[in-house]
């Protein structure tokens, strides 16, 4: 049987799909749409989508295999990859990105999606694994890689799939903030300070505290402040001293 590949989109942040060799096992049931876990990176698991299938082999790389099939049918259908592409190519950002917004947190598994018990109790027979995932983590909400590491060979993605679908368990998503605001600091008088005469009174008062009332003089030249009618702001990073520890006045 010819080898068969499945490029695959992960919820991460990048703009290329990666390429999984799919097991001979799987072969008569893997399809694009599909969620299907990887391992990206050296330790970390993922519920990639496969985005298509070849029998390509990339050349001068290693190739991982799929580790396990999620779903018995497709979750992505073909017109919604071609949606996703568009909105990708619209918003400039990646497909990853659209695959972490468009599909709910359930359905995103990663190593370090933390799983929680609803405490809902099904009437229902519980398999023997579903009954260790429930058990594990009734003691303590735990990461979804170290509920693999503590059940071993007990642990199943179908179980934990089966337990999602009937409301047992839910998952929280953790989302790194990924933009930081730039801040300045700034420095101005104090609203008090209205005129040039409570400022010459500020001054006199700082006789004793020689560096302070240097501090307001290289202000003031440094800002035109008289001209200004002291409503001047000055970035603190480019003052002309470099560092102002004390607020003025």
């Amino acid at each position: 049987m010819p080898e068969l590949f499945a490029q695959v989109i992960l919820p991460l942040s990048l703009h290329d799909s990666y390429t999984y060799k799919v097991p001979e096992l799987m072969h008569p049931d893997i399809k694009p749409g599909q969620r299907v876990i990887v391992q990206f990176g050296q330790k970390k698991l993922y519920a990639a989508l496969v985005f298509s299938l070849s029998d390509s082999k990339p050349e001068h790389i290693e190739i991982k295999e799929v580790q396990q099939i999620l779903d018995e049918e497709p979750v992505v259908f073909a017109k919604n990859f071609k949606l996703w592409e568009w909105i990708a190519k619209y918003y400039c950002c990646t497909l990853g990105d659209v695959f972490r917004a468009a599909l709910p947190t359930g359905l995103k598994l990663e190593s370090k999606s933390k799983i929680y018990s609803t405490g809902i109790d099904d009437e229902n027979f519980l398999s023997e694994k579903e009954s260790l995932i429930i058990n594990q983590i009734a003691q303590e909400e735990t990461f979804l890689d170290e509920l693999q590491k503590r059940l071993g060979t007990g642990f199943s993605y179908a179980a934990l799939k089966s337990l999602l679908a009937r409301n047992l368990i839910f998952i929280e998503e953790k989302v790194s903030e990924k933009y930081k605001p730039k801040t300045e600091t700034l420095v101005r008088f104090h609203p008090s300070i209205t005129s040039e005469t409570i400022l010459e009174t500020k001054i006199e008062e700082l006789k004793r505290a020689k560096k302070q009332a240097e501090l307001i003089f290289h202000f003031c030249n440094k800002t035109s402040a008289f001209e200004n009618n002291l409503k001047v702001v000055i970035s603190k990073k480019n003052s002309l001293k470099e560092q102002i520890s004390m607020p003025l006045l």
